[in-house]
């Protein structure tokens, strides 16, 4: 007679005060066959998928203690896990809401990892990389205390300058054989030298949907900025990258947000403010502000690149932008329970907790 889900929900407080209120909206303005229809309409979507390649790998470790001549922590290595990560976890997040995903990036001179790639990105995945010259496949190596998985230190294989020019020429012609094809154009720009000047003109004069992320991150600090795209349909970007981007630190974020719409032409922004949520701005809507539903946090590491890959497809197929919000914060919830990018999204998952929500 009663609804197991909703006698759980209402009895067992799942749901804080801010989140039952932004769901209490969503469900006096959709019913769940509504809010589904947009999956089917996601899936219909081609996605071409533009950027850096990175192999994840995290390295648990037994703390020892001081180092009996130098003043140096000393660590017992121990096995560690390798995972896809960059483009790699983003195509993989979306591999299950859309049937066609084709990733374009580069690879190392020697081509290291092609084959782990081939052997761990979900069906429906197409990979085309240029080789970059002198170069690895970028691998970033975390150190982890195996008790509390606090990250002690990163070791990064990378040479993140500039593709040069012949390199540039076989990645626009990579692009030129696809982009007409796809319906929406997925940027995940990490700022290690695949997205120059002359690619990034060319997409956005040829992409349908444009879609852009810029992460900020040690390597790129002071010289990446999304400000160097301009006519964009979407973008997502953490506050922390936008109050950088425009080097002010205490302007409200609505106002940034509303500058940072202007700067690239976009017609659609969303800024994640990690535990605070997330909020979406454009200028016929305004701002909607959606909290976050992360209740477990393992590592926040992906967490950003899971909703803005969600919330990219969903905007794309015209989803309204607070149930969009609330997917991609819903997914976010995923990411951050389990390490790095280990786990990618699930449909069943998703749309398990979507039930739950609307019942």
């Amino acid at each position: 007679t009663f609804s197991s889900t909703k006698l759980i929900k209402q009895n067992l407080n799942l749901f804080s005060g801010n989140q039952k209120e932004y769901i209490d909206k969503i469900r006096k303005k959709y019913t769940l066959d509504a809010v589904m229809e947009y999956f089917d309409k996601m899936m219909a979507q081609k996605i071409l998928l533009v950027g850096e390649t990175i192999i994840d790998e995290y390295v648990p470790c037994n703390a020892l203690g001081k180092a009996g001549k130098d003043p140096i922590m000393t660590l017992q290595k121990l096995k560690g896990e390798k995972y896809p990560g960059g483009a790699l976890a983003i195509a993989n997040h979306l591999a299950e809401f859309s049937k066609s995903i084709n990733i374009v990036s580069y690879l190392g001179e020697a081509r290291q990892y092609e084959d782990y790639i081939s052997n761990n990105l979900k069906q429906g995945i197409t990979v085309d990389a240029i080789s970059k010259s002198n170069s690895p496949t970028i691998q970033k190596r975390r150190y982890l205390d195996i008790d509390k998985k606090n990250k002690i230190i990163g070791v990064y294989d990378i040479n993140d300058s500039d593709i040069n020019e012949e390199e540039e020429n076989d990645l626009l012609d990579l692009l030129a054989g696809k982009i007409e094809q796809a319906d929406v154009v997925i940027i995940a720009d990490y700022g290690h030298g695949l997205l120059t000047k002359k690619v990034i003109n060319y997409i956005i004069k040829h992409a349908k949907y444009l879609c852009v992320n810029t992460q900020l991150n040690s390597t790129n600090i002071g010289f990446h900025t999304i400000s160097k795209y301009h006519k964009v349909d979407y973008v997502c970007m953490h506050e922390g990258e936008l109050r950088h981007d425009f080097r002010s630190r205490y302007r409200s974020t609505e106002d940034l947000t509303k500058d940072l719409y202007n700067r690239v032409k976009a017609k659609l922004v969303t800024v994640t403010q990690g535990k605070r949520g997330a909020i979406c701005y454009d200028a016929n809507e305004g701002f909607e502000h959606c909290p976050a539903f992360a209740s477990k946090i393992v590592d926040k590491v992906g967490a950003g690149d899971t909703l803005y890959a969600l919330t990219a497809l969903a905007f794309s197929a015209n989803m309204p932008h607070d149930v969009a919000l609330l997917l991609g914060s819903l997914a976010a919830t995923e990411t951050v329970a389990a390490i790095g990018n280990s786990k990618s999204l699930d449909k069943k998952t998703m749309f398990k907790m979507l039930e739950t929500v609307f019942k």
